[in-house]
């Protein structure tokens, strides 16, 4: 069975290279609701679509606390919690206990987009592992994609939480 975490506590500090990140973070507290879809680890291949509801506070300073909850296939509820920090200098994106480099942040629009990327596991297989943090005033989108690294695969979508307010 499939058990994801949608919470969690993300943290900034402001310096002269990144003082947008502030502005754009507070977007974040409000009622959100969407879909989290994700590829079924049993085969990688079938997809998985729930309805989520999220809840995201802003605690102190730059620190958020998302809540979210969603009923996967066999009715079981799931509430669960994880982590973001972007360090200071940027380079960096520590996410559900991992540590992420930035290979890119850019704007579109009115959207702020860190896509980050690390080495790690993926349904017990060695995997380069890429997050995409998409934040604007009405959307917030997370994508996971990965790619099996003793395999010549391009990367496959793991999982995407799609949330409106």
């Amino acid at each position: 069975m499939y058990t994801f975490i949608y919470s969690f506590f993300c943290y900034s500090k402001c310096s002269k290279k990144r003082c947008y990140y502030t502005k754009d973070l507070q977007l974040l507290p409000g009622q959100w609701t969407g879909n989290l879809v994700y590829t079924d680890y049993k085969d990688d291949s079938t997809l998985i679509k729930l309805k989520l509801n999220l809840s995201i506070t802003a605690t102190t300073g730059e620190n958020f606390s998302l809540k979210s909850e969603y009923t996967e296939p066999n009715g079981e509820i799931v509430k669960d919690s994880s982590s973001l920090f972007i360090d200071d200098s940027a380079s960096e994106v520590t996410y559900g206990g991992d540590i992420y480099s930035i290979l890119k942040v850019r704007r579109t629009g009115s959207q702020l987009i860190i896509v980050t990327t690390m080495d790690g596991k993926d349904n017990n297989q060695d995997a380069e592992i890429r997050h995409t943090f998409n934040i604007s005033a009405r959307q917030f989108i997370i994508l996971k994609e990965v790619r099996y690294l003793d395999k010549a695969e391009k990367f496959f979508t793991r999982h995407k939480l799609v949330v409106i307010k």
